[in-house]
Order: structure tokens, then C-alpha cells, then sequence
């Protein structure tokens, strides 16, 4: 008997998508986090209409408050052109958002570290020159890696001096 896929997720959630961004202000308040934007709009780099939320975790380091910007990218399935199919995408993408970032800073408070928690959404500059998070960056020369079959070596990453 051939498996059943899964059904995804928050598909066909009642849960209007204003509620769950009141839901991930509230949250992301709780855990100290003041300034938070949310974006719904086409990506160029992705091809695809995609959420977006960005935020600023400040990091002590020695005396000074460090900011680490942190941004979580989800794409769409559907397009505007279908309001329906939008809506319930965006119903679905922001609840899914929502426990996703419980989840993570759950951890958090329970002792995980947030560098680690959110290492993929780290947003750095990228080796041209564009603010991409720091899955983007290394991505695609793992998955060079593993193409030419050379997964199982180390990936090398430039040695920056840090006086520079």
C-alpha cells in the first residue's frame, strides 16, 4: 500500500493571518525584541512571492550592545492573482511562522543559545557584497559539495583576520 504524503501543516487554517503577525509581535515583545518588521511581497532572488520577518537581537559582548539582524524568509505557493489560494497561503505561511519562532525561543529560554537557534538567518555580507542570511551564503557551496561528490570534505570558508 503506497504511503500517504503528509498533509502540510496549518493548510486550510481558520486562523487569520493579521492574528498570526499580532501573535509574533506579542512573542517576539516577550522575549525582548523591540523592533520587528514583516514583509509580504515578490523576491527577486527567489522567484516567488515570500514572507518575511526581520527583527535585531543585541548581543552583549564586553560592554557594548551588539546587534545581530536576523531575518526568516518563507516562500509562497501561490500567487496574488488567486485571492483565495493567497489568502489561505498567508493564513498558513504566518501561523506556520508564528510556532516556528515559539518553538526557537522556547529553546532559548530554556537555555539553547539564540546564535545557534537562528545561525541560518544571520544576515552577513555575503562574498559579493550583498546582505544575504548565512544559510545563503554557505548553501550553495554545500550543495556544490555534494554535486561533484565531495561532500565528505571539510567546507572552507576564507580566513579573515580579525585586526582587519
Amino acid at each position: 500500500m503506497p504511503s500517504q504524503r503528509p498533509r502540510q501543516p496549518y493548510r486550510g487554517t481558520s486562523v487569520n493571518y493579521n492574528v498570526s503577525l499580532s501573535h509574533i509581535n506579542k512573542l517576539l515583545t516577550k522575549y525582548g525584541i523591540e523592533t520587528v518588521n514583516h514583509t509580504t511581497g515578490w523576491s527577486e532572488e527567489h522567484n516567488q512571492y515570500c514572507i518575511m520577518v526581520h527583527f535585531t537581537h543585541y548581543l552583549l559582548t564586553g560592554d557594548v550592545n551588539q546587534p545581530i539582524p536576523i531575518a526568516i524568509l518563507i516562500g509562497l505557493d501561490s500567487t496574488p492573482k488567486d485571492k483565495h489560494g493567497y489568502a489561505m497561503d498567508l493564513n498558513q505561511v504566518y501561523r506556520a511562522m508564528f510556532y516556528y519562532l515559539k518553538s526557537k525561543f522556547e529553546a532559548i529560554a530554556f537555555g539553547f543559545d539564540i546564535l545557534h537557534e537562528f545561525l541560518p538567518h544571520i544576515q552577513v555580507r555575503g562574498p559579493n557584497g550583498q546582505i544575504q542570511g548565512v544559510a545563503e551564503v554557505l548553501l550553495p557551496r554545500l550543495r556544490r559539495m555534494a554535486a561533484l561528490g565531495t561532500q565528505t570534505n571539510l567546507l572552507q570558508l576564507e580566513d579573515h583576520n580579525e585586526s582587519s
